[in-house]
């Protein structure tokens, strides 16, 4: 046995699952397309949009949620999943084992150039990573891009309904109270535009299983060299989320 070869794999959590249900594994089969999100709001209004209902076989239950619906009468998955690197990669590598193959990420991201407003909705082209989980697939990888089609999907949408967007480099972290001032400036002269918790492990994890991925945020948050300043709740963020959610529902349906 290699000595790189994993001592467990998601087929493996699979068949436990199955076992301990006393079902087969096929039994936990999801369409191909999903929309994967972290807040309580955005999934519930994903869920308004493609009418979706429960899996009744999720293992995460209400933790997080997962529901099935439609767009343009193709099936969509939406997910609600953990926060942070580690825990996003481990529930997207479940639910690809159980059959997703185009992933949306929409989420929110703390703003890196100064040229960002609140409410700005970015397009990740790449991530570049400063977490650990990417570096278990990618020893020496630090950055790792979209999936060119799904990306180009996503795009268009914001195009076609005269979205104002920016496409460029995320970084990703998993120390939120390590952005020091010195490496927010270093990523910053990067062009990276934003910062968030997941991208670019989620990316990676995509680039191992051979399935597509793209990922756009808004910016509720600016991380700059005058300090943080924070919007969280700020009517902007919450307007740009619903038009970013809808038009990636609309993206992954004709992807």
């Amino acid at each position: 046995m290699e000595d790189d070869a994993p001592t467990l794999t998601p087929q493996d959590f699979l068949q436990y699952l199955a076992s301990v249900r006393g079902v087969e594994a096929k039994t936990f089969h999801i369409p191909q397309r999903m929309i994967m999100v972290y807040r309580r709001r955005d999934f519930d209004f994903i869920n308004q949009l493609i009418q979706g209902k429960p899996v009744g076989w999720w293992w995460y239950g209400d933790r997080i949620r997962m529901h099935v619906g439609s767009c343009n009468d193709t099936e969509i998955v939406a997910i609600e999943s953990f926060v942070g690197s580690p825990a996003a990669a481990m529930v997207l590598e479940e639910v690809i084992q159980c059959g997703a193959r185009k992933i949306i990420e929409a989420g929110i991201s703390g703003g890196v150039q100064p040229s960002l407003k609140t409410g700005d909705i970015i397009v990740a082209s790449e991530a570049i990573c400063d977490e650990g989980t990417s570096r278990q697939y990618f020893q020496n990888r630090q950055r790792f891009a979209a999936s060119t089609a799904l990306k180009q999907h996503l795009i268009a949408a914001l195009n076609q309904n005269a979205i104002d967007h920016i496409v460029g480099a995320v970084l990703t972290t998993d120390g939120v109270y390590r952005e020091t001032r010195g490496k927010m400036a270093k990523f910053r002269e990067m062009g990276v535009l934003a910062v968030n918790m997941e991208t670019s492990a989620l990316y990676a994890v995509a680039e191992h299983r051979g399935v597509e991925i793209a990922s756009a945020h808004v910016i509720s948050d600016l991380v700059l060299e005058s300090g943080w300043q924070p919007a969280f709740v700020d009517k902007r963020v919450s307007s740009s989320a619903e038009t970013l959610l809808r038009l990636a529902v609309e993206a992954i349906s004709k992807a």
